[in-house]
């Protein structure tokens, strides 16, 4: 543990927090915010089984928490890898609230990443940005996937053209990473 200056670590603000999660989940069970964090702060300590039980609790007691229908989603994405759930989640999630920027991302990763539908993520981590400008996750999806589409497009008009010009193999050798052994640019690799 790290103290800080206050004689408080992370450790056991996230102790302390679980134990007063648990504290109110014990006296009233169906209290959806009390069992969603509690799910986050298992989930945090890799106690999945446990963190999905508690999603899955409050989705019981509120089937339209957003909240839930989120973390429970991201669980199943990022632990089980079970994507046919999570983005049928997200999608319940944004039947909800259709501006809500975690499952619009969340749903844009699984499009992205795992589909290939590279044009609906965009649309969805740009409707992220319009529903929240400070998403930094938004900004960092799209920015990738930018990145991305513009790298491949280059690759297929290089790929693509009929001739074999010095300047478009040159442009092409400019948006790739310096040789480590020559420090410098070689199309030819």
């Amino acid at each position: 543990m790290l103290p800080s200056s206050s004689g408080f670590s992370l450790e056991s603000f996230r102790a302390r927090a679980e134990q007063v999660c648990r504290e109110e989940v014990n006296s009233n069970p169906r209290n959806v915010s009390a069992l969603v964090n509690l799910g986050t702060l298992l989930k945090v300590k890799k106690e999945y089984a446990e963190a999905e039980a508690m999603f899955q609790r409050a989705l019981e007691a509120d089937p339209n928490s957003v909240s839930a229908l989120i973390n429970l989603g991201s669980l199943m994405q990022n632990v089980k890898k079970d994507f046919v759930k999570a983005e049928e989640l997200y999608r319940r999630a944004l039947a909800i609230n259709p501006n809500d920027s975690r499952a619009l991302i969340y749903l844009g990763s699984v499009l992205h990443f795992v589909k290939g539908q590279y044009g609906a993520a965009e649309d969805l981590y740009r409707k992220a940005l319009d529903a929240d400008l400070s998403s930094n996750s938004a900004l960092m999806n799209l920015g990738g996937y930018l990145i991305k589409k513009t790298v491949d497009e280059s690759k297929a008009n290089v790929n693509g053209s009929s001739h074999n010009d010095s300047s478009t193999q040159n442009n092409f050798a400019i948006s790739r990473p310096l040789d480590a052994k020559t420090s410098s640019l070689d199309a030819r690799s």
